[in-house]
């Protein structure tokens, strides 16, 4: 029995680690800024909480949040955007992701790859977007 919890803790940590933090080519946030300064409420309505690099970019798009399902958490997703605003990947960041439900990690998932940001001269951005999923 502990080495079947081992391997599925195991298991969930690798889905949950998903990227890592080494983007040297894209420009670091404010390390004295609040993480919480820009934060918009979110939930199934599709808003997402923007943060780190993204935080002063504007958004074009919100993408709407797959509301079929009637499971409650959090997910943060780390994403970059190219210089046109186009989300170029995206992958769960589990230092604000409470959640391992398949589900929601999927919509997270799919709606950050949904968002439309505004232009910027640089070519690649990173940040966060942090879904919260409430039971209706």
């Amino acid at each position: 029995r502990k080495k079947k919890l081992e391997a599925e803790k195991q298991r969930l940590k690798e889905l949950l680690a998903g990227g890592d933090n080494s983007d040297s080519d894209s420009p670091p946030g404010d390390p004295g800024g609040d993480p919480d300064s820009s934060n918009l409420t979110g939930d199934s309505s599709g808003i997402g909480e923007i943060g780190g690099g993204l935080s002063g970019r504007g958004v074009r798009q919100r993408p709407d949040l797959c509301s079929d399902f009637q499971k409650k958490g959090t997910v943060r997703m780390k994403i970059c955007v190219n210089g046109s605003g186009k989300v170029i990947s995206a992958s769960v960041d589990q230092g604000g992701t409470n959640t391992i439900e398949p589900q929601l990690l999927k919509c997270a998932e799919k709606a950050a790859k949904e968002y439309s940001f505004d232009g910027s001269d640089l070519d690649k951005q990173c940040g966060t977007v942090t879904f919260r999923f409430k039971v209706q």
